[in-house]
């Protein structure tokens, strides 16, 4: 894929420069500034971006991970954690940019270009860290499977090196001097050189990687496209396929559960595919791609959504009739762009027996204290017009 700066052993990979490129073109910088009044963060420097402060119970980027990012789960065009989905325009990311964004964080969202084990080695060299971390005593940095080995005279807890953490780590903790367990690790009576500190750190938040990995399939493309509010294209594109067998084009309508909607045969080479899904639900529509290898393994990509738009409201509720104190769903689709809205439970002689905040797609409410009776739910839009649904609730 363009933009990516490093190439080790034949692995390519981004870099935080690339990745300010990527969303200063995407006008991120527009809202998220240094001094910005209304935003907390901001990615002007690579420190300024981990700070990871956010209102919502999310990291902003964990390292390895981008399904568990608050950055990817606010542009990947599905609903939200918490807060607003991004860009506030409601235009997408572009595909291959957010492809890149993803591909960025799940190697560990590096600063610099990833070290392996024998530049990570040589480092520790460099600083001296042989002279007292050596074969004769229980943590040395000899052999790749030496530095995971915690020492069993250890008086810390941390692990020496937890992958893709490297603020829990004690290898890390130690060069930096950070919430640490014991005395810092020195060269000559000084700390080793930020630049030296910041490899460990972006060789750990990789995973700890012996060498570079090339992954069976690289995709250079994974996009959806909406026929009509009919159907769904699934685009994707392949830059190199070692071994693989297929395609398994998978479904979802919550982005949880998912099933086999399709599969595509592996050309052997880089490759552009599409899948025609015939009937998607109004709403959110979740699509990943389950790569098969010829020895059966197999690993996904990162998940693509797109909304499919109704002519009418939708307001479903189901089961109904609803079990006293049991829960239930309220599926909700406004045509007028609203993310969320106020709904009410109304007793069938008028009085408000409870309200709740629901959002566009699935809500799962749970009915406490509520009696027997026949009640209506009410959804109101911007023209104040209330879409009524009966609603029963019976006894066991």
């Amino acid at each position: 894929m363009q933009g990516q700066s490093c190439d080790n052993s034949a692995k390519k990979h981004y870099k935080f420069e690339d990745v300010k490129i990527i969303l200063d073109r995407n006008q991120c910088n527009s809202c998220h500034y240094p001094g910005s009044t209304g935003n907390h963060w901001n990615y002007n420097t690579y420190d300024e971006m981990m700070i990871n402060y956010s209102l919502c119970d999310m990291p902003v980027i964990a390292h390895g991970y981008p399904d568990r990012s608050l950055l990817i789960d606010k542009i990947n065009g599905g609903p939200t954690t918490c807060g607003h989905a991004m860009p506030l325009d409601k235009s997408k990311v572009n595909a291959k940019d957010l492809l890149a964004l993803e591909a960025w964080i799940q190697s560990g969202a590096p600063e610099f270009c990833i070290s392996d084990y024998e530049q990570i080695k040589s480092i520790l060299k460099v600083n001296k860290c042989n002279s007292c971390h050596n074969d004769s005593i229980e943590w040395s940095f000899e052999t790749f499977e030496s530095v995971f080995r915690k020492p069993s005279s250890s008086l810390c807890y941390e692990d020496e090196v937890i992958r893709y953490n490297a603020e829990e780590s004690l290898l890390y903790r130690k060069v930096t001097g950070h919430k640490l367990c014991g005395s810092q690790m020195m060269v000559d009576g000084q700390p080793m050189q930020d630049i030296d500190v910041d490899k460990i750190r972006d060789w750990i938040n990789a995973g700890a990687p012996e060498s570079a990995k090339i992954l069976p399939v690289i995709f250079s493309d994974f996009r959806l496209e909406n026929l009509n509010e009919e159907k769904i294209i699934v685009h994707w594109e392949t830059e190199s396929e070692i071994n693989t067998s297929h395609f398994e084009i998978e479904y979802s309508i919550d982005g949880i559960r998912f099933s086999k909607a399709g599969i595509e045969k592996a050309s052997g080479k880089g490759t552009d595919y599409s899948y025609i899904f015939e009937k998607p639900e109004i709403g959110y529509n979740y699509f990943r791609i389950r790569v098969v290898d010829f020895d059966n393994s197999f690993y996904y990509s990162q998940v693509r959504v797109e909304k499919i738009t109704n002519k009418d409201e939708l307001l479903k509720i189901s089961p109904n009739p609803i079990l006293q104190g049991g829960h239930f769903t309220i599926e909700w689709y406004p045509v007028d762009g609203r993310e969320n809205v106020v709904a009410k439970l109304i007793h069938i002689n008028g009085q408000i027996e409870a309200s709740f905040r629901i959002h566009t797609g699935q809500n799962n409410i749970y009915l406490n204290e509520i009696k027997t009776g026949v009640y209506y739910l009410s959804v109101t839009d911007y023209n104040a017009i209330s879409i009524l649904r009966k609603v029963l609730i019976l006894d066991y």
